[in-house]
């Protein structure tokens, strides 16, 4: 019988149900024995209220998915080692950024080379991170992989299309739950990023205001970041900062899930 089967879930509550009856039948008998008997059916009820409730709980969580795992005779996991990133031995405990020129990164039409930056649990880890990518300024990036680029007018969603992919290749980043900050300046290029890649970004954030027109992309949070003087509505759906890019880049790194650990794995010839 499995430990987290609805078998043993099943007999456990009706053993419960047989005891609690068992006990208040018997509840008024047994003469000078009786608080014996009292006490004893009490404590048994208890025992298989906990340990149905315990084994409803595992079955949840899978806390032990085995008889041998509670044993602890069962067989456990390693972390899988990762191999390295391309641009992971670039960086070091005294250099966290560098410059960043994939192949084909010419085509971006970018006013000077981008630049990558890891956050501190990035060194030594096997994880992977999110990913900040901010066009037109340098926030903050938190726990999160900073991409940080300038573009011209002749940088286009189209010709960003493949930054993802150039990145999951030369740094461990996840494939979902990027941050997309932007100068207002560059907030039409930003949206169409955004909806060009579904799924890639959790968070798009504009630093000094939308432009005339903006719309909110389908299902990424929005927010504008402006100085407290700044004036005039938001349009609806938009959360409104006061700052710059510190704040624009606070917010979407807390809209962004929390890196990835390595994967677990079983051993060789484990079934």
């Amino acid at each position: 019988m499995a430990l987290t089967g609805v078998a043993l879930i099943a007999l456990t509550l009706l053993a419960t149900a047989a005891a609690i009856a068992a006990t208040t039948l018997v509840w008024g008998r047994f003469g000078r024995w009786r608080p014996v008997s009292r006490s004893a059916g009490v404590l048994l009820c208890e025992a298989l209220i906990v340990l149905s409730a315990g084994l409803i709980a595992n079955r949840h969580e899978q806390f032990y998915p085995s008889w041998q795992a509670l044993a602890g005779t069962g067989t456990t996991t390693t972390t899988a080692v990762q191999p390295p990133a391309r641009l992971d031995s670039e960086f070091g405990p005294g250099t966290t950024t560098v410059l960043w020129r994939p192949p084909g990164s010419a085509a971006w039409r970018l006013a000077s080379n981008a630049q990558v930056t890891v956050p501190r649990g990035y060194l030594g880890s096997h994880g992977s991170f999110p990913a900040l990518v901010a066009l037109g300024g340098k926030p903050a990036g938190g726990d999160l992989v900073r991409v940080t680029a300038r573009p011209t007018s002749k940088t286009t969603a189209a010709t960003l299309a493949n930054l993802p992919a150039l990145l999951g290749a030369d740094l461990r980043v996840t494939g979902h739950g990027w941050a997309l900050v932007s100068s207002s300046a560059f907030a039409p290029l930003a949206v169409r990023m955004v909806e060009a890649d579904p799924g890639r970004f959790a968070a798009l954030a504009l630093v000094g205001g939308p432009p005339r027109g903006f719309r909110c992309p389908p299902g990424v949070a929005v927010a504008v970041a402006r100085t407290a003087s700044a004036r005039g509505a938001l349009p609806r759906g938009v959360t409104p900062l006061t700052g710059t890019w510190a704040a624009a880049a606070g917010w979407a790194v807390t809209r962004s899930p929390l890196p990835l650990a390595a994967p677990q794995v079983l051993p060789a010839g484990a079934a």
